[in-house]
This record gives C-alpha cells, structure tokens and sequence, in this order.
C-alpha cells in the first residue's frame, strides 16, 4: 500500500513538472491572462477590467468577464458601435466605455500593453 502511494506521489510530481497543471488551487498563475487566448485587456477608470476579443472581421465582440462572456454584434450605422440588448460597447482611440443602457458600466477603459 505504502509503495504504490509512493507511486502515485512520484507520478503526481513528474507529471507536474512536465506540464502546466497546477497542483496548489490556492497559487496565483501568473499565466492566468493566457486562458483569455488572444482577447486584449482593457482596464478602466475605476481599476475594473475586462478582455475583449474580435472576431469575424470585426462584426463582433466578445467582452470577457471573470465569471461571464458576453457577445456584441457591430452597430450597421457606426463601426465603433457594438451591441446586444442593453449593453453596448463604444469603441474609440483614446477611450473605450461599455455601457447598460444609459448608465456606463465601465468607462474610459484603455488596452494593457
């Protein structure tokens, strides 16, 4: 019994060594912006963020949350427009702001480099 939990225990290490699992659930991973693939992170005003992923040609957005996605359509009357219901994504060179309904839900929100 003792040698095949010491089996088990020399595999568990072997195999964490050699891959990216994460055996500690309480260890930050400082990889953990890789999980979003190639969605830039934007951070905002007041220190909130999100990632945002562009995709088919720009038609679409997909604003990244910690606990949810959300997919937004480009507006056919502005390009830096994209919506879905309430929610609406600005777009812009020196700012963007993600909105619900009239009220601005995250507001001069910039790309981390």
């Amino acid at each position: 019994m003792l040698k095949s939990k010491l089996c088990l225990f020399i595999a568990l290490i072997t195999l964490a060594s050699c891959s990216k699992i994460n055996l500690n659930p309480f260890s930050k991973d400082s990889n953990a912006d890789s999980a979003y693939g190639n969605a830039t992170k934007y951070v905002c005003d007041d220190k909130q963020s999100f990632h945002l992923r562009m995709f088919n040609n720009n038609a679409n957005a997909w604003v990244i949350f910690d606990d949810h996605e959300v997919s937004l359509a480009q507006s056919e009357t502005d390009q830096n427009t994209y919506t879905s219901g309430s929610i609406t994504l600005l777009t812009d060179v020196n700012s963007t702001s993600l909105n619900n309904g009239e009220k601005s839900v995250y507001s001069g929100c910039n790309p981390q480099s």
